[in-house]
């Protein structure tokens, strides 16, 4: 179960939901993105995937679209560097604020 869309990463990209060009190189980032939010869950001790509470799923989703769409960028090129790590950083500080508030018990597991 990935926790992101193709629309989720089209808005990020500003691609045409209509544009289905590049939807199958989406998805890949998609699940590149899910392994990485995964892996990371599991080593702080998250059983995965996460199903609930639904508003941790829809963050997750969130992260998980902005680290999808750094990957999807990076492969632009070497100009397109800065921006794509500006994507997987903002993912993965957000993931970070997630996993410091499960282990403080701010947001409880289903």
């Amino acid at each position: 179960m990935v926790y992101a869309t193709v629309p989720d990463v089209k808005e990020r990209l500003d691609i045409s939901t209509g544009d289905t060009s590049q939807d199958p190189k989406i998805n890949a980032k998609i699940t590149q993105a899910d392994r990485v939010i995964n892996f990371i869950l599991k080593t702080h001790g998250v059983t995965v995937p996460v199903a609930e509470p639904e508003e941790l799923v829809n963050i997750l989703a969130e992260i998980e679209a902005d680290y999808a769409a750094g990957l999807f960028i990076e492969d632009r090129g070497p100009q397109w560097r800065e921006q794509a790590n500006a994507l997987k950083k903002r993912a993965l500080d957000a993931l970070d604020v997630v996993v410091k508030s499960l282990k403080r018990g701010v947001v409880e597991l289903g």
